[in-house]
């Protein structure tokens, strides 16, 4: 289906297996529904007949190392984003490698000295991609590209990464989505193939070809150019303006500081959304610069945690005072 992901001459040998393998088969077991379907339609198109289908899932076993291997040199535990898989094309290592380096340059990650791992050995078409990231100082002891990995390792990146990343062009099943799910980890996924069905709706599916999608602009750029009066507005009556979002953010950034430094902290109804009051340039940009200190406040906070807080288990109320709502 994505024969510019792979060497011509692989394309062709796969292309005559498959035209001589299905008719001749008996069964063919697919590990996801999506190839089964996908193949029953590459079939259809070229006239090929086939046997019976069946779908079978795959699974992921536990490490059988019974050591607890450390972290490699460089990582602390809940400070980093992993993706595990081949370097290869279809796998979205350029499509994250060009987002981190737009948060990178918005100064984020060194914020809270996150980094981002690249797990897995290299493979095919990606000596640009390779070259980049051995040589680009953008992103100079902020990415780690681990190529030779052994079980035990790849088990303790698992274990204490923040979240993992599957950004695949496609997939036939994912095996790094269950991985990192036995794990506890919540991944950020792609539409790519087979893994919204596989990750069954426990993450969130992005597009792999809409790199804004992966990155986002940050709060400030969506708020660049609004004036008073636009943020003030309601185009839609029943909902709130610009200026009380901002408010409510605000707000609620400064609510989840206070309280990772002790203070049991919360919101009445009236401070949740705050009070525009006079509509004008100069309060409107008092608020952008509350937001931006309340925002600088809580990086400071979260980047001064220990190691032993960032494995801390939230209660439901901490979860969503993080999330700047109030539902119990």
């Amino acid at each position: 289906m994505f024969p510019h992901f792979y060497k011509g001459a692989d394309v062709e040998a796969q292309r005559r297996y498959c035209d001589l393998a299905f008719p001749a088969a008996d069964l063919v077991i697919f590990s996801s529904r999506t190839v089964a379907a996908d193949v029953r339609a590459y079939c259809d198109a070229r006239g090929i007949a086939h046997g019976a289908f069946a779908v079978c899932p795959l699974g992921a076993n536990a490490s059988a190392s019974a050591a607890r291997a450390p972290l490699p040199v460089g990582l602390e535990a809940g400070r980093y984003a992993l993706l595990v898989s081949t370097i290869e094309p279809r796998k979205g290592h350029r499509l994250i490698y060009d987002a981190w380096v737009k948060l990178l340059e918005a100064g984020i990650p060194q914020r809270a000295r996150f980094k981002l791992v690249f797990a897995g050995r290299k493979g095919w078409m990606v000596d640009d991609l390779m070259r980049d990231l051995r040589r680009d100082p953008r992103i100079a002891g902020t990415l780690q590209v681990l190529p030779d990995a052994d079980d035990a390792t790849v088990s303790a990146l698992y274990r204490d990464a923040a979240f993992c990343l599957y950004p695949s062009r496609y997939e036939g099943y994912g095996l790094p989505l269950v991985e990192a799910f036995r794990h506890g980890k919540a991944v950020l996924a792609s539409t790519g193939g087979a893994v919204p069905e596989v990750v069954g709706g426990f993450s969130p599916c992005l597009d792999p070809t809409d790199g804004e999608a992966w990155h986002g602009p940050a709060l400030m750029e969506i708020l660049e150019g609004i004036d008073a009066k636009t943020a003030a507005s309601r185009p839609v009556s029943a909902a709130h303006s610009i200026w009380e979002l901002v408010l409510h953010v605000s707000a609620w950034e400064q609510v989840v500081t206070r309280r990772m430094q002790g203070e049991a902290l919360t919101l009445t109804d009236e401070q949740n959304f705050g009070h525009v009051g006079q509509a004008n340039e100069e309060n409107w940009r008092q608020t952008i610069q509350t937001l931006q200190k309340n925002h600088s406040d809580l990086i400071k906070a979260v980047s001064s945690l220990p190691e032993s807080r960032l494995k801390e288990r939230l209660d439901h109320f901490d979860r969503v005072e993080i999330h700047g709502e109030q539902h119990v």
